[in-house]
């Protein structure tokens, strides 16, 4: 079916898949949006870009980062700043480790995020951009593995999860492998979106 994608189900975990330079994108800074301004938090999981880039990418969608950074509705795991050699020191909203192979670190980060909304009793969803860029530097497996953990801990806090995927870059075994652990694959082809739930 076709759909104007903007929300992700209560206790969910999707995978969204996109050729590069598709509306991924979109995609994602619509369902930020959504999950902002109805009073969720949003934990973003950046392996691929610095977090001043994630937020110059959401003002561009009419979100104002700084807003619900400071009201703490809005968190970073940046997995990209330590490649490039930036020193930066965690911040209340921003939490670095050391890379994308990091798998225990962007655990530990995530699980302590999660904790303090869970206390709140805040409604939060996870956004991990991207799967692909792990899978560069690990085998499938453990990939899999990494994601059957937070996968669960997520749901768990009462939290939902949106992973990307690009399409194209990995063998067809391990799409599916991926598939068996969520709850339903948005595809993305030029400027539709395709939920299929499983």
């Amino acid at each position: 079916m076709m759909i104007n994608f903007n929300t992700v189900p209560e206790k969910s975990a999707l995978l969204l898949v996109g050729p590069p330079l598709s509306a991924k994108d979109s995609v994602i800074y619509s369902v930020v949006s959504k999950a902002l301004s109805r009073g969720d938090c949003v934990i973003y999981i950046t392996t691929d870009h610095f977090p001043k880039d994630i937020e110059s990418f959401l003002k561009k969608y009419k979100i104002d980062s700084s807003k619900y950074e400071k009201t703490g509705s809005l968190k970073f795991i940046d997995c990209y700043s330590a490649q490039a050699q930036e020193n930066l020191s965690d911040t209340s909203t921003i939490k670095t480790v050391p890379g994308p192979l990091a798998l225990n670190e962007i655990s530990v980060a995530l699980s302590e995020f999660e904790n303090v909304f869970y206390k709140k009793n805040r409604r939060q969803l996870v956004i991990f951009q991207s799967l692909s860029t792990l899978l560069i530097y690990s085998l499938p497996e453990a990939i899999q593995r990494f994601v059957q953990v937070i996968v669960a801990r997520t749901k768990k806090a009462n939290g939902s999860i949106l992973f990307t995927l690009e399409e194209g870059m990995h063998d067809s075994k391990v799409f599916v492998g991926f598939e068996h652990l969520m709850d339903g694959i948005i595809t993305v082809s030029g400027k539709k979106s395709v939920l299929k739930t499983l």
